[in-house]
């Protein structure tokens, strides 16, 4: 019997079931009330929280009080960080993001595109074919780093600890910065991508080598 009502108290909880109903239970003056904790009643539980609450704010507007430059430099460092925590953007951001990128890219002519940008966009959406992209968040920001082989490769290199990335040389290996729903790094290499410097160059040196005939020939005239 014990065990039934127990069994049954707790059915009450799981299910939401309101705390009057509970309460009754206990009021009916069975011998077996004293099993029930009063304390885990949802209207008590709620209570408590109020309380915790409500401590907490008054104490906060104390320490406003007393404290104002200090209490107002930790409220910025937490907003601040609570929005950037918010904003970090994930690897599913950073893949849609390479998506974008590889369809900028195809949208340009490889005549057209700027040499350097375009090699360094080239890189990164290789290495998110072959999965070998990883994500290591510290909260406020992301960092995109590669591995030397993808997670489904099993090699003896890839395993041994000995010939692994060493953390000391991890910086070398991050190849992208994401923090407020943007990608750092990423971004600059598709600013003026389609720009290439080098595509008018063979038309200058003609324009040069002409000038230099019209000089020699003026030259020889004189």
């Amino acid at each position: 019997m014990q065990h039934i009502i127990v069994i049954r108290c707790h059915k009450y909880l799981c299910f939401g079931v309101s705390a009057l109903r509970l309460e009754n239970i206990i009021h009916r003056g069975t011998k077996y009330s004293s099993m029930i904790d009063v304390d885990v009643l949802p209207a008590n539980h709620m209570k408590k929280m109020y309380d915790d609450y409500k401590y907490s704010c008054k104490e906060t507007a104390n320490l406003f009080k007393e404290k104002p430059v200090h209490t107002s430099m930790y409220a910025i460092i937490v907003t601040t960080s609570g929005y950037l925590f918010s904003t970090n953007p994930t690897m599913k951001d950073y893949q849609a993001h390479l998506a974008d990128m590889t369809c900028d890219l195809a949208e340009v002519g490889e005549d057209l595109r700027n040499k350097q940008k375009n090699a360094q966009a080239q890189q990164l959406i290789y290495l998110q074919t072959q999965g070998r992209l990883r994500r290591f968040t510290i909260g406020v920001c992301s960092f995109i780093w590669y591995t030397d082989f993808p997670s489904y490769v099993d090699l003896y290199e890839s395993q041994c600890k000995e010939v692994k990335m060493r953390w000391r040389d991890w910086p070398q290996y991050i190849v992208d910065i994401g923090i407020h729903r943007r990608w750092l790094w990423s971004e600059k290499y598709m600013i003026d991508f389609d720009i290439n410097p080098e595509e008018w160059k063979h038309l200058d040196e003609s324009d040069d080598q002409s000038v230099k005939t019209k000089d020699t020939g003026t030259q020889k005239l004189s």
